[in-house]
């Protein structure tokens, strides 16, 4: 059996609207892989995200209804930074699966892996 790559940076997904399991995509996939992230939530939508993916995968915004998801991602930018950490990913939440090239073909691969490449070459 193989040993568990995990990414060196932090994940953190924003989504509003979209805790439904068949919806929230990009979270199934990750815990699936058993890849660390955080949903990043509106605080009227925590309580549904929670009860659908769990407290521990839950972090919720200051603020609510801001229009677009450029707050969001701005916020996220700066918790990453408050945290300590010299990058992260910001992923949308409907990634289906990663996946990876070898000898021309697509192959389906654990998240670990995908990102951990890219990482890697960046």
């Amino acid at each position: 059996m193989s040993k568990l790559r995990l990414p060196r940076y932090p994940i953190y997904i924003p989504s509003k609207g979209r805790w439904q399991k068949s919806v929230a995509l990009t979270a199934r996939v990750l815990i699936h892989d058993q890849i660390p992230f955080k949903l990043v939530v509106e605080p009227q939508e925590h309580e549904q995200y929670a009860t659908a993916f769990g407290e521990q995968y839950i972090l919720e915004l200051p603020f609510s209804n801001r229009g677009s998801v450029i707050p969001a991602r701005n916020w996220i930018k700066e918790h990453s930074i408050q945290q300590g950490h010299a990058r992260h990913w910001q992923l949308d939440d409907n990634i289906r699966y990663f996946r990876r090239r070898y000898q021309s073909k697509r192959i389906t691969c654990n998240a670990g892996i995908a990102l951990g490449v890219v990482e890697d070459f960046s």
